[in-house]
């Protein structure tokens, strides 16, 4: 007894929560609704509790019909939170709505099955469907699962590739909780799959039932603790695979450049004409680019975008990052940190700035942290600041002498 009512605590409390959270995620403010499709994962991850929560209260002694609702919706769980990344992610589009269909099929059959006859409905579930369901809820609903977890890590891993094309501060925009929540949810399937398989096939059902609610317990404070953490990122969706194209091919395309410049060509006057209008029109438009970041030192902004660039230059996004590729051979965040160096090595070389450590610096010329600051530091100069500054003070005393 005293073990069933631990359970029944556990569970009642991972339910509350669950619950308490999906409403206060509800109703936080994104314009692109990824709340509300993040309180659909808490409430469908709570609903689930809903049948042992009737039977460990004994509720199910008065109406034995609850133990079969159909409020489990499994296969709907983790297709809505690779739904959540995606528009999160900027990349959800109507035809991924289909991965909810799966889901959707399962509720209307169970619900169904719900509507039936008692006994008919007994029969069914004790002699009819017990080997399917419990196949099905055993080892493909993991799996399933599992395949969607997945997904996400991936979407994360190639979303992580396009984010530097557009910002220099990353922080909150890498999605690292949710690549990280990727894994959790594969290790807690995991834990599932042996959750259900001694549940059903060697009667563990308290231990199994420990297991899962434990899990999903740990699951949802932190799900919702970064997903209420999380700020909306606003990225073109129509510009994703154009920029990174861009940036990944740029090294061939110079390549051919250069082989082609070597090459005879039989071009027309007029088409050489064209030709030097367009790099006249681009290396102007290059030098708008320049000026905001030589003169103004729009690179100090710690939070400078491809899309505050464009709107100062009134030159289209997809321009600017053309244009940093083709004349700087970098991407937009490569080139923002290139000025943010420069601009930390005059620091470093500068006795009055002896004052500032490291991490001063860093923030002074535009860096939002201590390890972007030396990640691109030692990129760009092949060693890292605490190096140069012993080489500039080093320096300074050789003069001094």
């Amino acid at each position: 007894m005293p073990q069933s009512t631990n359970l029944f605590l556990i569970i009642a409390i991972a339910f509350t929560q669950a619950t308490v959270f999906s409403v206060i995620v509800f109703f936080r403010p994104l314009p692109n609704n990824s709340n509300k499709l993040l309180s659909a994962f808490l409430f469908l991850s709570a609903s689930g509790m809903l049948p042992w929560i009737f039977k460990l209260s004994g509720v199910i002694n008065l109406f034995p019909r609850l133990l079969h609702t159909p409020c489990g919706f499994f296969f709907l769980i983790v297709p809505v939170f690779y739904i959540y990344v995606l528009n999160v992610a900027n990349q959800l589009k109507r035809k991924h709505l289909l991965h909810l269909l799966p889901g959707l099929f399962e509720f209307l059959f169970l619900f169904f099955i719900f509507l039936l006859p008692n006994d008919t409905r007994n029969k069914f579930y004790n002699v009819k469907a017990k080997t399917f369901f419990g196949i099905l809820y055993t080892f493909i609903w993991p799996l399933y699962s599992i395949i969607y977890a997945i997904l996400s890590i991936r979407l994360v891993n190639s979303y992580s590739k396009i984010i530097p094309l557009f910002y220099t501060n990353l922080n909150g925009k890498l999605l690292k909780w949710v690549k990280v929540t990727g894994y959790m949810l594969i290790v807690n399937f995991l834990l599932e799959f042996l959750a259900v398989y001694f549940a059903v096939f060697q009667n563990s059902r308290v231990s199994a039932i420990y297991v899962s609610a434990i899990t999903n317990l740990i699951l949802i404070y932190w799900i919702t603790i970064n997903g209420l953490l999380q700020k909306e990122i606003d990225l073109p969706i129509s510009e994703y695979n154009e920029l990174l194209l861009n940036d990944s091919s740029d090294n061939n395309n110079l390549a051919e450049q250069e082989v082609n410049n070597q090459l005879p060509l039989n071009k027309t006057d007029e088409s050489i004409q064209e030709e030097n209008l367009t790099n006249d029109i681009d290396l102007k438009n290059f030098d708008l680019v320049i000026d905001l970041f030589e003169q103004k030192q729009v690179y100090l902004n710690k939070d400078i975008s491809l899309f505050m660039v464009a709107e100062m230059t009134n030159l289209n996004i997809k321009e600017v990052s053309r244009l940093i590729n083709q004349y700087a051979k970098k991407n937009f965040n490569q080139f923002v940190n290139s000025f943010r160096v420069v601009e930390a090595k005059k620091h470093l070389n500068n006795s009055e700035m002896n004052h500032l450590n490291l991490t001063g610096i860093a923030e002074k010329v535009g860096f939002n942290s201590r390890s972007a600051f030396f990640s691109a530091f030692k990129l760009q100069e092949g060693i890292t600041p605490n190096e140069f500054k012993k080489a500039a003070d080093n320096q300074s005393d050789k003069k001094g002498d």
